[in-house]
């Protein structure tokens, strides 16, 4: 017999609606009493936070899948699921909170009966319709039906409250007040990714404690605002960058060193940030967060044999169900939409200055060059450019509409992206079409948008790892991945490519 972990499945679709709702906080602790000593033990006590008005869902369930014993029929198994599942919904009325669900459980009804030609579990399923009034903040027993174990007393005590939505960026940055200045050689321990770490590692994990723990609070707020002033273009200066890295390298350097509850939960909160690193719709930002992504992706999956079934619930939740960052194609349209009117703004500062005597290859020239060193030669390519004013206006609006065209394309399906790619890249070559902007950005954009269908597959890769960690092979879908078994646990294999190459995932230490 083989069981899963257990998984906490918080779902509300109502998140992704486009009109704002009031959230509501709903916190549960499920217990079981023992009859005769009358010790409580805390099973779980899942918290989640939904929309007003939203079905949200709290499940503390194990799915059981058993062989049939001396069976002729080759991976026959049976398969069935207990535990605990709450559907609610919630909404404020005053300062009340009224929930309104079912409570349903799913129990073992004795013990399994096994035969040479069978298999047989029976079930008790109770189900408890409720409606709740509830002061906010106060905790309240679900009325529930006997538990089938008559030693055992099963009891749901719920609490909800209306939820101020948490920014994470103010606690980032507290983070990044709170971290210590790395020498060369702790930077190196950093970078090196060793399966046993040390004494060293520990001090310099110790020393950053503080920092740590801001940036797990960091990592579980509602929402990631870093209020960047996108109207400066490319002199938009990105600070939190480079410090979100390196956080996120000691958070994961962390959870090779402690326990495995411990070391499942840092992974998910790194997870959790490399989305709000993108959470700004830019391209280096949207780079970033698959770079932090990757790094979570690739040491959770050689720490994932050293984790015991219950371990990685929160993991799991956060594979499954993390919200998804901008994507490369909507960045690539706010990029020309920001980037357009940034250079509007410096031509009319330059027209004011220069006024008819307006050099426009000395402009572009002196514009570009921080966006690439190579503007010089790159605005020779480009032959004839615009000799005045109106001309320069109608570059940046050509740039505009082209980047937008150019958005629609990457977000289409791969194969589809790849042909009308190829149109693109030939019609913008033309002395029509030719556009500064575009030959400098266009190439670095559709790199971006293959780096991010990589990560799209390397998560895809942990969340099938989770699966087939937890159920075994079998677990795996055949039209996704391929499996190989190996010395220390096993190896995912992407079906899609990505220059020329699989994306691969190795299960266990190297």
């Amino acid at each position: 017999m083989k069981h899963t972990l257990p998984l906490l499945a918080l779902v509300c679709s109502a998140f992704a609606a486009d009109t704002p709702k009031t959230l509501i906080e709903i916190s549960s602790r499920f217990t079981e009493t023992d009859a005769k000593t009358g010790k409580v033990d805390l099973l779980s006590a899942p918290r989640i936070t939904t929309r007003e008005g939203c079905r949200a869902t709290i499940e503390i369930t194990r799915e059981t899948h058993a062989a049939l014993p001396e069976t002729a029929v080759k991976d026959a198994l049976i398969d069935f699921t207990t535990g605990i599942v709450l559907d609610v919904t919630a909404w404020m009325e005053g300062d009340d909170v009224i929930l309104r669900g079912i409570a349903t459980m799913r129990e073992l009804d004795g013990e399994m009966k096994a035969a040479r030609d069978g298999m047989w579990a029976h079930l008790r399923v109770d189900e408890v319709p409720f409606v709740l009034r509830l002061k906010s903040g106060e905790p309240r027993d679900l009325p529930l039906a006997t538990s089938a174990r008559s030693d055992r007393m099963l009891t749901i005590q719920i609490t909800a409250k209306n939820h101020v939505p948490v920014n994470a960026s103010p606690l980032y940055w507290q983070a990044f007040a709170a971290m210590p200045k790395l020498d060369d050689a702790e930077k190196r321990l950093l970078d090196a990714k060793s399966p046993t770490p040390g004494d060293a590692e520990r001090a310099l994990v110790a020393k950053a404690d503080a920092a740590l723990k801001l940036f797990a609070e960091a990592s579980r707020a509602d929402f990631c605002e870093w209020n960047l002033d996108l109207a400066k273009g490319p002199s938009l200066a990105l600070p939190h960058l480079g410090p979100l890295r390196d956080i996120a390298k000691l958070a994961l350097l962390k959870a090779r060193l402690g326990d495995a509850r411990a070391a499942s939960d840092q992974h998910a909160q790194v997870l959790l940030m490399a989305r709000h690193v993108a959470a700004t719709p830019l391209l280096i930002s949207r780079l970033v967060g698959i770079s932090i992504e990757t790094m979570a992706i690739e040491s959770a999956a050689a720490m994932l044999p050293q984790w015991d079934e219950k371990t990685p619930d929160f993991l799991v939740y956060v594979v499954q169900y993390v919200e998804p960052a901008p994507s490369i194609a909507e960045c690539v349209a706010a990029e020309g939409k920001n980037m357009s009117a940034w250079l509007s703004v410096e031509l009319d500062a330059e027209v004011k200055k220069s006024g008819a005597a307006l050099d426009v290859r000395a402009w572009l020239g002196q514009l570009l060059a921080p966006i690439d060193q190579n503007s010089d030669e790159v605005l020779k390519q480009l032959g004839t450019l615009p000799k005045d004013e109106a001309g320069v206006r109608k570059l940046i609006e050509d740039y505009r509409t082209q980047m937008t065209e150019l958005a629609r394309i990457i977000g289409l399906p791969r194969e589809e992206m790849k042909k009308e790619a190829a149109a693109f890249e030939q019609t913008a070559k033309t002395d029509a079409q030719r556009n500064v902007f575009i030959a400098l950005l266009a190439p670095a954009v559709l790199k971006a948008r293959e780096s991010e269908l990589k990560g799209e597959a390397r998560l895809a890769l942990l969340r099938a790892a989770l699966d087939v960690q937890a159920k075994g092979e079998s677990a795996l879908p055949a039209d996704r991945a391929t499996y190989r078994k190996t010395e220390h646990g096993f190896e995912l294999t992407s079906k899609e490519q990505f220059d020329g190459k699989p994306v691969v995932l190795t299960v266990g230490p190297r």
